[in-house]
């Protein structure tokens, strides 16, 4: 399992502050499943479930583009029950995914 740091931003009303996030990801070799957990625990926003959706096709052109992906693997954020969204929470979770996919290849 690989992690990095991130930051969340949270604005309950006039005034935002940042919190710590750790994000990890596990990959193996498998059949070409992506699952992210925040979107399974329903935690997530439209801007991040595309670009999870965009980081699963990238993936699949990249590892197999005439055949099945023979990846699998699973994103989260840990220990984190508020909503997940923006285009920075997916570049996050990209770039934990490719340290993740490094070690197998």
């Amino acid at each position: 399992m690989d992690s990095v740091n991130g930051l969340s931003v949270l604005q309950p009303g006039e005034f935002a502050f940042g919190l710590p996030a750790r994000i990890t990801a596990t990959a193996r070799p498998g059949r070409g499943q992506l699952v992210d957990i925040e979107r399974e625990a329903k935690l997530v926003g439209n801007v991040h479930f595309k670009g999870v959706i965009i980081l699963a096709r990238y993936l699949a052109s990249r590892d197999a583009p005439d055949s099945e992906p023979s990846l699998s693997a699973s994103l989260a954020f840990e220990q984190s029950y508020l909503h997940v969204d923006g285009d920075s929470a997916s570049m996050a979770e990209r770039g934990v995914l490719w340290s993740a996919i490094s070690h197998f290849r």
